[in-house]
This record gives C-alpha cells, sequence and structure tokens, in this order.
C-alpha cells in the first residue's frame, strides 16, 4: 500500500520519446499471447500509447516462440505474464539483477544488484520485508517492467483429488495426490 506508481503523464511521455530524438513518434511490435485476454489487454495500451506518439503494432505470438524470443532477446516490447514465487528472491532476482538468467530486459542499475544481493542474506523477516519493498519501488521508478494487474489464480477438481496442494507459481504437482476411490 505504500508504493507509489508512476502514474499517465503523457506530456511527459512526448518529452521523453523528444530526447531521444523520436519527436515525430515511434513504431514498435508488441508480442502477446493469442488469447482473447491479451489482445484485449493490448488494445488497450496500444490506444492509450497512442496519445504519446507511440504506433504499436500488435502481435499475437504462439507461447513457445514468445518464450524463446523473450530470452534470445527478439523483441521490441511484449506483453505477458508472471507467476508468484513463495520467496519474492524467485520473482526478483533472476529478472532484476544485472545478471539474472531472465533479465529479458538487459536491465542494469548497481543500486537495485546490491539490493538484491542483500535481500538473500539471512535477516528478519521484517528486514527482508523493507528491502523488498524498497527493490519494489526502484523497478516501478527504473520501469524496465512495468505491472499491470494481478489475476486470481484457482483451480478447480473433482472432491476425490486428495493431497493436492495449489502454488501460487500455477504450477500443478501431483507427486503427493491421489484419488480416493
Amino acid at each position: 500500500k505504500d508504493l507509489k506508481g508512476i502514474g499517465k503523464d503523457v506530456a511527459k511521455a512526448k518529452a521523453l520519446l523528444a530526447e531521444a530524438g523520436k519527436a515525430g513518434g515511434l513504431k514498435l511490435e508488441m508480442q502477446m499471447p493469442p488469447s482473447p485476454l491479451f489482445v484485449r489487454m493490448g488494445e488497450a495500451i496500444k490506444a492509450q500509447a497512442a496519445e504519446a506518439g507511440l504506433d504499436i503494432t500488435l502481435a499475437p505470438t504462439e507461447a513457445g516462440k514468445m518464450m524463446q524470443n523473450s530470452l534470445s532477446h527478439n523483441y521490441q516490447a511484449m506483453l505477458s505474464f508472471r507467476t508468484g514465487r513463495e520467496d519474492p528472491d524467485g520473482s526478483t532476482y533472476r529478472d532484476f539483477h544485472s545478471e539474472g538468467p531472465f533479465n529479458r530486459m538487459k536491465y542494469s542499475n548497481p543500486k537495485m544488484d546490491a539490493l538484491l544481493v542483500k535481500a538473500r542474506s539471512p535477516f528478519s523477516m521484517d528486514e527482508r520485508k523493507a528491502l523488498y519493498l524498497e527493490i519494489q519501488q526502484l523497478v516501478i521508478e527504473d520501469s524496465p517492467m512495468v505491472f499491470l494487474l494481478v489475476m486470481p489464480t484457482g483451480q478447480a477438481m473433482t472432491a476425490k483429488l486428495k493431497g493436492f496442494t495449489h502454488y501460487p507459481t500455477m504450477e500443478v504437482y501431483l507427486k503427493s495426490a491421489w484419488l480416493e476411490k
């Protein structure tokens, strides 16, 4: 609740484009899963970005190809989804440390690197929470990745399924699960 977003500022976006030598606008392609939900989100982003001079071509792309493109840095913009982890380190270090294996944006900030390393040390939960809040605020300020929304996850199953655990990663592990007769 204490995190402050960057908000919408069309004038500032136009100024940043001009500063980057793109005062006449910028064309780019945004890959996204081909599902109706993501296409609608892409359409909303395209309309809002047009106000600032961005001309976005929507490119619905199959999930495997998107993953391949993201890991090989073969994209201009990408609308995708992320899943949570039980420990925030699993979702932050890999994406936002300059040497993180999933740093698809080639993001590099020495302050972020130092915070991420420090947050891996054995602190109390209160100390870790404070560090991860600082990390989250830096992600908002630098915006190497923009988080648009949080969608609830859920799984439907028969009452006969026993020993099943729901994980926020949306991964399904059935090693300890069984069907009751």
